[in-house]
């Protein structure tokens, strides 16, 4: 699984230059000699591009997860995602072979990443405030519940991350000359400051002791 660096079919090329026929085959032939199957994937079929936006764009499908069939017998229910491609100048590959999870309760954890939320101050303040005649253990315990329900309110940063992936995904979807990359732009840029906070809070839970 990765950048193959070449395509299996000329339709998997758009751009001002043709497809390498020979070396099409070529590689077709590679795959072939070496008992893989191309996996079936989900996403936008094309996972590079040369990112001009112009008349002489280049998409291509270079790209993709291969398996053997003794590996898809074992693996039967695997799922290949083509994510957004956002920074880099191509979209990464997810493969799952099992997405199940166990939904666990957690208690009521301060997170470093509300820190950067626009509005946490000023809900911070308004809860300290209102419990300002209370003993300090009450006060605390006055701010988490705030802060508890200030947080549900918000959407989890997985579903933020989610959306707009999905907007990306939607957008690099189609055709080229049909793509609004003023909004790719946009999009990229918030995706980018939702994981700073989904960094934070992952670094929050590493608890990592490092050496000096």
């Amino acid at each position: 699984m990765g950048d193959m660096n070449n395509i299996m079919h000329v339709s998997e090329k758009l751009g001002p230059c043709r497809p390498d026929v020979r070396r099409i085959n070529a590689f077709c032939d590679h795959v072939k000699l070496c008992g893989f199957i191309d996996l079936r994937y989900s996403g936008p079929a094309d996972t590079w591009s040369n990112k001009t936006f112009s008349t002489a764009s280049t998409f291509q499908r270079l790209d993709r997860c291969f398996a053997n069939v003794e590996w898809s017998s074992a693996h039967p229910g695997t799922t290949v995602y083509h994510l957004p491609m956002l920074r880099s100048d191509h979209a990464p590959i997810l493969t799952i072979l099992n997405s199940s999870r166990l939904c666990t309760n957690k208690p009521f954890r301060f997170e470093n990443w509300w820190l950067m939320k626009q509005d946490y101050q000023s809900v911070a303040q308004q809860s300290w405030s209102h419990s300002a005649s209370r003993t300090f253990t009450h006060k605390t315990k006055y701010l988490a519940s705030d802060l508890r329900k200030w947080r549900k309110s918000k959407p989890k940063l997985a579903d933020q991350l989610a959306t707009v992936e999905d907007q990306l995904l939607q957008q690099q979807a189609k055709p080229p000359h049909q793509q609004n990359f003023d909004l790719q732009n946009h999009l990229t840029h918030q995706h980018h400051r939702l994981l700073a906070k989904d960094e934070q809070f992952h670094l929050q839970r590493a608890k990592k002791n490092w050496a000096t």
